[in-house]
């Protein structure tokens, strides 16, 4: 999947942010103000292209996550719990976007399990991977701790008010780059549960070859 692979160059570029967050932190204490002014810069640098990172990666995610949650009612869920456009609306909006997509890639995860039966009632009440709950945990841990790192680097007036921002960046970086390993597995296991459950149900004759 084109998404998942755009993840791992998000990871790429997570390592890439966090050492260049080390070499500031290592170099702070002893580094002329030209030199600090450089890393500053190559940490400016590697965030403008995490943003065009995640802009581009969040298309094919949601390009995916679309499809995959489309594909319910043909996996034998007669009335999946969110109307397909939902896949793309639900990240868009305060509030609900801390919630919603969650519960749509859990029923992306019920729906792909190759065991149930077509058109089970209580689809919704089987069990779903740890994995999708830590994907989300650092999904949002993640944003949070950027965002609170971004502001504090944004106003720091100080050295030590600096290196406070830049060791929680470092900390959010870690969270950015645990969250996509764990996004490219979601993705990978969502599409290979829907996959082996539709070769199930054309072999059974319930699904079109």
């Amino acid at each position: 999947m084109l998404a998942s692979r755009w993840l791992w160059f998000a990871i790429v570029l997570g390592v890439a942010g966090a050492g260049v967050d080390a070499l500031w932190l290592l170099s702070s204490s002893s580094a002329s103000f030209d030199e600090l002014i450089s890393i500053a810069d190559m940490i400016d640098l590697v965030a403008v292209v995490q943003l065009v990172t995640v802009l581009v990666g969040g298309i094919l995610f949601l390009a995916w996550f679309q499809r995959a949650y489309g594909n319910l009612r043909a996996l034998g869920v007669a009335e999946p719990r969110y109307k397909r456009g939902w896949a793309i609306g639900a990240w868009f909006i305060p509030i609900v976007n801390l919630v919603l997509p969650k519960q749509m890639a859990n029923d992306l995860w019920r729906a792909g399990d190759p065991t149930m039966q077509p058109g089970d009632p209580g689809w919704q009440e089987r069990p779903v991977a740890p994995l999708l709950h830590w994907w989300w945990a650092l999904y949002l841990g993640g944003g949070a701790v950027s965002a609170v790192a971004g502001n504090m680097i944004g106003d720091a007036t100080t050295l030590d008010a600096m290196n406070a921002g830049i060791r929680l960046d470092a900390a959010a970086q870690a969270l950015w780059i645990a969250a996509a390993f764990a996004g490219t597995r979601v993705i990978a296991l969502s599409t290979e549960r829907q996959e082996v459950r539709a070769g199930g149900l054309r072999a059974a004759g319930l699904l079109p070859a």
